[in-house]
């Protein structure tokens, strides 16, 4: 039963049932206004609810649709070529990389939506080393150099946006601090570069950088990762990360470094990197988390633990080290134990895999119960790095260090679980404990070399609040893997027993990168059966990151063998033209109209045949052609259609071609927004 009446007030009514129901009706009013859940409407449309739009229905289904958005493929028509491999996007905002030849299907980092197929143009990472990072001893050109006391660069020392543990970590140790690489080629001075790379830091905390030399800005950071950007005019030849003029960082994570000649922000491009020698053995983590020995002259490609599980590093690259310590396992030696024993327990494994396990046993005495290992003859008051593996013996719980000299100390608390904490630190620099595997715990401090040049580290066995207290006889700690050497950062593990050894630098060599430009096309004439020579609609969903004054723009079209004799093109954003044909020469079709961006993401559509052209523009007419003639066509480009150039710089969403020109009414429809 449906209720329909007239109100008083001469607003017709239809209403669901015998009563009146707000949330059931449909309302006339005297003045032509429409209500649906509304009854007094003040609009033309008053809806009190959700709206339903439905699906456009065209008089002409398309012959081609390329949906890449939705489908992130290609259809079997198109030919994709790219000689390189390329990065992008995925669905989880990580960095993936394309090999050569596969087409890249990128997303928004933020938001994950699909953006489509991303196609841009040839560029060059001008950096070397732009992952895993590591400091020069030479400060030649594509090294990175650093200027300031104190400040230095640990490769390998974070989860980066790829997935990998390949990040590098920058310690500033004061304003005003440099860390730069000289690139030494691919633009003059004076040229626009563009520059980028990913930063992680303390939210709130800014850093700065420099393209060509020239300063962008202080950068806020987020505390999570977030690529910054700047476009220079170069005075030098070097791209650089600063602490200038009030930067207040002092500790980040920098990866994906970038420089690129130009003025457009490009997807990354890794630095190509290779091994050519080490002579001498050298140590990593596989995959399972075990300590492995690498023969001299081969290269490593480690893991290391992001907390949760064992991630790729990628190629090592270490300077050369020394391990001061001796019998860097072997407690039994040159260590002093103090109220307590030490064994040999082959029922540990230890980090390595093997069963070479010392425990110190803390006796049943009241006391301190301590072993150590001291080292004189080094340079007073410089910096020295101790690391160590330590697993608790039994249930012990609680362990300390401390470095005579120069006092520095610190608390180890529950190393008998996989969550172990440092507190009550003292004069140590970057104190780390860090579980690992099978009751195994990864320990790093940076102390300085006391005044008579020692460096005495004293491990200590503690109850929860003292290192005073009465052992039962069985319990206390397992060492292995002691390592002392000098600098601010800890390197990889070098065995030692009755001497100092020395772990050589890995030689490596890096390139300045290429990216080959994103080719798709259709160029075989039985491939182009979709489209129509007498009349034809060209539709698209594109974004490009060209500036709008680019004469270029990013295009699309079709042509004749490539001749700018017969062609049919658009430009994506450009304010020079929408819209051009020619045929046999002449040009037909010359519409400007309204640039949509830089990275604006739009609907366009552009409808011809004989005297009869339309462009639309996210529901709007761009403009008309009374004047058309159509040209020959036998090829279709997802770039320029006549050269090789004016690649999109940018993404695909969705293009479409249909066998007619469209109605206007059509097109509006087609490319509205909303």
């Amino acid at each position: 039963d449906r209720l329909i009446g007239m109100r008083t007030t001469g607003n017709i009514v239809i209403n669901s049932g015998t009563n009146l129901d707000a949330n059931n009706m449909l309302v006339i009013s005297n003045s032509g206004k429409v209500g649906i859940n509304v009854e007094y409407p003040d609009h033309d449309l008053d809806v009190d609810g959700a709206i339903a739009t439905k699906q456009v229905r065209h008089s002409v289904v398309p012959t081609l649709n390329l949906d890449f958005a939705n489908s992130k493929e290609l259809d079997s028509r198109l030919s994709f070529y790219r000689n390189s491999m390329g990065s992008y996007y995925d669905e989880d905002g990580v960095v993936k990389y394309a090999v050569t030849n596969e087409p890249r299907f990128d997303h928004d980092p933020d938001t994950n939506e699909c953006l489509g197929l991303l196609v841009e143009r040839s560029m060059t990472n001008l950096i070397r080393r732009s992952q895993n990072m590591t400091q020069s001893s030479t400060g030649a050109t594509g090294e990175w150099t650093v200027s300031g006391s104190g400040t230095y660069i640990i490769p390998n020392a974070g989860l980066a946006p790829d997935g990998t543990y390949s990040a590098s970590r920058i310690r500033f140790a004061n304003a005003s601090h440099v860390v730069a690489q000289n690139v030494g080629s691919g633009f003059t001075v004076g040229d626009t570069v563009t520059a980028s790379m990913w930063v992680k830091g303390t939210a709130g905390q800014t850093l700065r950088f420099a393209a060509g030399g020239t300063d962008f800005g202080n950068e806020t950071l987020t505390g999570e990762w977030q690529r910054v950007s700047g476009i220079r005019t170069s005075v030098n030849m070097t791209l650089n990360i600063n602490t200038y003029s009030g930067a207040t960082a002092r500790d980040v994570l920098i990866w994906g470094v970038q420089l690129e000649a130009g003025s457009l922000l490009t997807s990354y491009v890794p630095s190509q990197i290779r091994f050519s020698d080490r002579t001498s053995i050298a140590t990593y983590y596989d995959e399972n988390g075990i300590v492995r020995t690498a023969p001299r002259g081969e290269a490593r490609y480690g893991y290391k633990y992001d907390g949760r599980r064992w991630v790729k590093t990628g190629l090592i690259v270490e300077g050369a080290g020394t391990n001061i310590a001796t019998y860097s396992s072997k407690l039994d030696s040159v260590w002093a134990p103090s109220g307590g024993t030490v064994a040999l327990d082959r029922s540990v494994t230890a980090p390595d895999g093997t069963d070479n396990v010392y425990g110190f046993t803390a006796s049943t005495a009241s006391g301190s119960h301590n072993i150590r290992q001291s080292h004189g003859g080094l340079t007073a008051g410089s910096k020295y790095t101790v690391s160590i593996w330590m697993k608790a013996k039994g249930s012990q719980a609680h362990a300390g260090m401390y470095v005579g000299g120069p006092n520095h100390s610190c608390v180890f608390s529950n190393i008998n679980t996989t969550t172990p904490s440092i507190t009550q630190v003292s004069g140590l620099e970057n104190p780390t404990i860090v579980y690992q595997s099978n009751g195994w715990h990864r320990i790093e401090f940076t102390t300085a070399a006391g005044s008579g040049g020692n460096v005495n580290p004293i491990w200590t066995l503690r109850s929860s609040s003292s290192e005073i207290f009465t052992g039962d006889g069985t319990q206390g700690v397992y060492l292995w893997g002691y390592q002392v050497e000098a600098g601010s950062q800890a390197t990889s593990y070098i065995s030692t027993l009755s001497q100092s050894l020395s772990r050589s630098i890995d030689v490596v060599i890096s390139y300045q990168t290429f990216r080959d430009s994103d080719k798709v096309e259709i160029i075989e004439k039985e491939r182009l059966d979709f489209y129509n020579e007498d009349a034809g609609t060209l539709y698209y969903e594109a974004r490009s990151t060209k500036a709008t004054t680019d004469l270029g723009g990013g295009r699309i079209g079709f042509s004749h063998d490539g001749s700018n004799n017969d062609r049919w093109m658009v430009n994506i954003n450009s304010a020079t033209y929408d819209a051009y044909i020619q045929a046999d020469g002449q040009t037909t079709v010359n519409l400007t109209g309204t640039a949509p961006g830089v990275g604006v993401m739009h609907k366009s559509a552009i409808a011809a045949t004989k005297n009869d052209a339309a462009v639309y523009q996210n529901g709007v007419s761009e403009g008309v052609d009374s004047s058309v003639t159509m040209p020959k066509i036998n090829q279709f480009r997802l770039y320029n259609p006549t050269t090789d150039d004016d690649f999109l710089q940018g993404h695909f969403k969705k293009v479409s071609y249909y066998p007619a020109r469209l109605p206007n009414v059509e097109l509006q429809a087609l490319t509205e927004n909303n």
